[in-house]
This record gives C-alpha cells, sequence and structure tokens, in this order.
C-alpha cells in the first residue's frame, strides 16, 4: 500500500499532485518549478487509478495538497474524472485543478469548467513556449494564490454547505450527461452544457461562502431540515448519475424525469431559510445568490415545457414553475 507521511517542514510548503502519462513532460514540469524557486513536495501520477490512490492515501494520513495538475488523455480515462472525484469530495473540492493539456476541443474545455475545473491551461500556446506557460502558472498559483488547508476540521455548518457543494457538483455532472445526449440537437446540448457552467458557478461561490461560516449562523432546525433535503438530493442524483451511466441515448421522456426529479428533491423554502442565515452579514450577496438559482431553475421549466407535449411531464413541470426563492 502506498504510504505518504509529512514532516514538520513539509507542513510549512506547498504539496501538489500532478497527474500526466508522459514521464517527460512531468520531468519538465518538476524541473521548471524547481528553477522558479518551488520548494515543496511534487507527487506524480500517471493514471486516473493512480491520482485518485494518491488522493485517497493523503486524505487517510490528513496530508494537504495546494494544487493538483492534471493532464486531459490518460491511459486509463480522462481529466474529467480527477476533477469530478476532487470537487465531489468534502475533502478536496476547495483545492485548486488545473489542466494542463494539449486537447484543445471546445466541448472538453467547457465540460473541464463545468466540473469545477479553476484553470485550462495548453502544453503549448498559441504564443510562446511551455516553459512560458508553467512560469505563468506558477507565478499565479504558487507564488500569489491563497490556498485553503484541505486537512482543517470544518465546523458543523461548513461541513452542511459541503454537502451541497458536492451536489452541485454532481449535478452539473447530470446536466453535462445530458448534454452528450442530443448530439444530433445542438440548441439543446448547448442548454444542458450551460446549465452544468452555471452548477459549477453555484459550486464555486459556495466554497467561497462556506469559508466565513461560523458554526452559530445556522438555526439547529433549518439545519436539520437542509440535512433531511440533501438526503432527498443525494438518492436522486445517485439514481440520475447511475442511469445515465448505464443508458448513454436516453429518450427525451427519461431526460425530463431526470431533471424534475432533482428539481422537486429541493426545497425552495428550505434552500432561502438556510442562505439567508449563511448570508446574514451579506445581504446583497444572499439575495444575487438566490436570485441566480431561481433563474437557473426558471430557464429549466420553461425549457421543459417548450421542448415536450406529454401531459405527464408537462404536469410535473408546471408544478414547479417559478420556484420562489426570495425570502
Amino acid at each position: 500500500m502506498l504510504r505518504i507521511k509529512r514532516t514538520k517542514a513539509e507542513e510549512m510548503r506547498h504539496t501538489l499532485l500532478h497527474i500526466e502519462d508522459d514521464s517527460s513532460i512531468s520531468k519538465l514540469v518538476e524541473t521548471a518549478f524547481d528553477s522558479f524557486g518551488f520548494k515543496g513536495q511534487m507527487l506524480s501520477a500517471k493514471s486516473v487509478r493512480e491520482g485518485l490512490t494518491i488522493l485517497k492515501e493523503c486524505a487517510r494520513t490528513e496530508k494537504s495538497l495546494s494544487l493538483i495538475l492534471t493532464d486531459m488523455r490518460l491511459p486509463d480515462g480522462t481529466g474529467l474524472e480527477i476533477i469530478e472525484a476532487v470537487k465531489t469530495n468534502p475533502i478536496w473540492r476547495s483545492t485548486p485543478v488545473i489542466v494542463l493539456s494539449s486537447e484543445k476541443a471546445d466541448d472538453i474545455i467547457s465540460n473541464s469548467y463545468a466540473m469545477g475545473a479553476n484553470c485550462y491551461m495548453q502544453k503549448i500556446p498559441r504564443s510562446g513556449s511551455m516553459l512560458k506557460t508553467l512560469r505563468s502558472l506558477y507565478d499565479c498559483w504558487l507564488e500569489n494564490a491563497v490556498f485553503p488547508d484541505s486537512a482543517t476540521k470544518k465546523n458543523p455548518s461548513q461541513t452542511i454547505l459541503a454537502g451541497w457543494i458536492s451536489h452541485r457538483a454532481q449535478q452539473a455532472h447530470v446536466y453535462m450527461s445530458l448534454s452528450e445526449a442530443f448530439p444530433e440537437d445542438s440548441s439543446l446540448s448547448y442548454f444542458w452544457l450551460n446549465r452544468a457552467l452555471i452548477e459549477g458557478n453555484f459550486t464555486n461561490m459556495a466554497v467561497f461562502f462556506q469559508r466565513s461560516l461560523n458554526n452559530d449562523d445556522i438555526p439547529q432546525d433549518i439545519s436539520e431540515q437542509f440535512l433531511a433535503m440533501q438526503e432527498r438530493i443525494s438518492k436522486t442524483l445517485s439514481v440520475a448519475e447511475r442511469f445515465l451511466k448505464e443508458n448513454r441515448h436516453p429518450t427525451e421522456e427519461e431526460c425530463f424525469n431526470i431533471v424534475l426529479d432533482g428539481l422537486e428533491a429541493l426545497d425552495a423554502n428550505v434552500i432561502s431559510n438556510f442562505f439567508h442565515h449563511a448570508l446574514k452579514q451579506n445581504i446583497a450577496a444572499s439575495k444575487a445568490f438566490r436570485l441566480s438559482m431561481e433563474e437557473h431553475f426558471d430557464k429549466i421549466v420553461s425549457l421543459i415545457m417548450e421542448e415536450t407535449k406529454l401531459p405527464g411531464i408537462r404536469e410535473r413541470a408546471l408544478a414547479l414553475n417559478g420556484i420562489p426563492l426570495e425570502s
């Protein structure tokens, strides 16, 4: 079994995880960072499986990671699997993930951001060299950026919000799968990809809110209601992800039922009350956040009403029309 031990000196330094199957690229990154003045530790993996193994071992030993670099095309999968694993995990979700890849396809780049990647950089940029790319990456993320401590224990309120962050990341993955289910309808495919991107934005915003959330910000009864809602959301998302994994080309009715299941698992009053208290120090941010979510849900319901004539689907969508998130 892989063993990773921390020393006191290492705890004061950055620790990076670089997932790259090309050993020459891995060595170049390591050498370049050393020349830039990097004094931390760089962990290396050559596949999705190895990367996930290192993440698991770091979690077990409570070893913090400051940054995760991943290629997109890996021998046993893609960088999207790494991003999803990081952003849906309570321990790692606030750890920045940088994609360093030669893949230039627009859908891959969009999907990366939808899943929660913090930055997508090409190994060989349009102008300059890879060394220049690495220099800019290093200056931004290792010289100027401030990192959260992945191993820091969160208070109960932060843990509750962590569950919400994980669920929104999962929902983004569901919408991304739906965008791939309609390859012949570009407008519908774009709509669901855009929904995934918006869910990714909600995830990043919630991570920001989480850092300043105190344990006494959320009343106990509201916390309990929010947790009960999250249990329903978790079950719904698990069913949706399993179904979409087994059925790559679902029917329109199946897609809309999946989406409506997700919306029906939400409780507008519980969401409104929770974020009203979570953001009580910033009323403007609370209102903007809730209005953005309301608009997001309304657009989904409107699309379903426009796209289908199936009475059962329309009836469910109509019941959700105009989800009020204003307190």
